[in-house]
């Protein structure tokens, strides 16, 4: 009898910690605490997706890169995850790693990415008009700048990249999983 439980908590054990997609979504704040808003009402400004225990994600001044940690783009981080789809490899990204950050947030051009449309790509995503309404834009662009972003046009954002994954039943919050795989064992 004690086999078999030992034998079931182990493979339940492995049930709760096979390989999955994270996909890791940030909130940057000021020096003041506020909150920066790539959109009206939105909450996450970065977003970033593991392989292999590193996070894959695209800044202004490295492009695509791997990082060992997200902690210096802000300590408020909230990771979904699907345990229906395998982690990725090395061997997936190698076709985004170097490229530089898109400044202009063109969908289509393959030669640049920004970090929701990274991600957005690796998992297959289709866009959405993009917004720019968020306080960021007017506190970090002059108005012929604003003017010149892509407005209304296909590209995602990270917060629109996150209710978009969220509404998938598939995806969930790293500690809602966590706590199922707990209360179990």
């Amino acid at each position: 009898m004690f086999r078999i439980l030992l034998s079931l908590a182990i493979l339940f054990a492995g049930l709760c910690t096979q390989a999955e997609v994270r996909v890791a979504f940030i909130d940057i704040r000021l020096q003041n605490g506020e909150l920066v808003e790539l959109e009206a009402g939105s909450r996450f400004a970065h977003v970033a997706i593991e392989i292999q225990n590193r996070w894959l994600h695209v800044s202004e001044m490295h492009g695509v890169e791997l990082i060992d940690s997200l902690t210096r783009f802000g300590n408020e981080i909230e990771i979904l995850k699907n345990p229906d789809l395998p982690s990725l490899t090395l061997q997936d990204i190698q076709p985004y790693l170097g490229k530089p950050y898109d400044f202009r947030f063109v969908w289509d051009d393959p030669t640049s990415s920004y970090c929701s449309k990274l991600i957005a790509n690796i998992l297959n995503i289709q866009p959405v008009p993009m917004e720019f309404t968020g306080s960021f834009w007017r506190l970090t662009r002059t108005p012929r700048q604003l003017a010149n972003l892509p407005h209304g046009l296909p590209g995602i954002s990270p917060f629109k990249l996150y209710q978009y994954l969220i509404g998938r039943r598939s995806f969930q919050s790293e500690q809602s999983k966590l706590n199922q795989c707990q209360g179990v064992l």
